[in-house]
């Protein structure tokens, strides 16, 4: 193999292992961004769930809560 043949073998191997760690990368970051949403949610739905239990004033309260809380889970399991 002469010296331009693996020049370009090389610059070949370098631009595939490029791609590849910038979708690695790009893969990272959104799986980050999505364990942070998912811990936000998981978050939410304790408090929502925590003033739900100890809401015992109103029933009216008590309702507001609940939808805003099953509106909560439904997010999670789309």
């Amino acid at each position: 193999m002469k010296d331009d043949e693996r020049i370009k073998k090389i610059d070949s191997v370098y631009g595939s292992t490029t791609d590849k760690l910038q979708f690695a990368q790009s893969f990272v970051h959104k799986m980050h961004a999505f364990t942070l949403d998912r811990k936000a949610e998981k978050k939410q739905k304790e408090v929502l769930k925590k003033l739900y239990m100890e809401s015992t004033k109103s029933k009216a309260m008590k309702k507001i809560i609940l939808v805003h809380w099953l509106s909560a889970l439904s997010i999670q399991t789309v």
